[in-house]
């Protein structure tokens, strides 16, 4: 028998979540960027995932209806071993160079450490 996870009788919040994924290639010695379409995958039928990268995951969490609104900011580096760190490095280090939006300072949480401080104030 397979067991499921049951919230009988625990609280649960609503969150509204939006969002984007992009996906570096680095491979090669110049990084790039894959588009993406819909469903994730290469936008064009020439294109495939790449073996070495980093995707880059900008999330917004919206709380009670719209009126609380958090971000998440995610990097996830990917391919062999040896060069997982390389790739988030080639990944941070492209980004940094570009015109990216500016976001306020904030906490360093993960989800359940998040949930537990957003949780006093709704």
């Amino acid at each position: 028998m397979t067991e499921t996870l049951r919230l009988d009788g625990l609280r649960t919040i609503e969150i509204q979540k939006i969002r984007w994924l992009r996906k570096f290639d680095t491979s090669k010695t110049t990084l790039r960027e894959i588009e993406l379409n819909d469903r994730e995958l290469p936008a064009s039928a020439q294109e495939r995932l790449p073996d070495e990268g980093c995707n880059v995951e900008l999330t917004e969490i919206s709380l009670n209806q719209g009126i609380t609104n958090w971000w998440t900011l995610g990097f996830e580096s990917f391919g062999s071993f040896n060069r997982f760190q390389q790739n988030l490095l080639a990944t941070l280090g492209h980004l940094s160079q570009s015109d990216l939006p500016s976001l306020a300072p904030g906490l360093e949480l993960s989800y359940p450490a998040w949930l537990s401080v957003i949780s006093s104030d709704i």
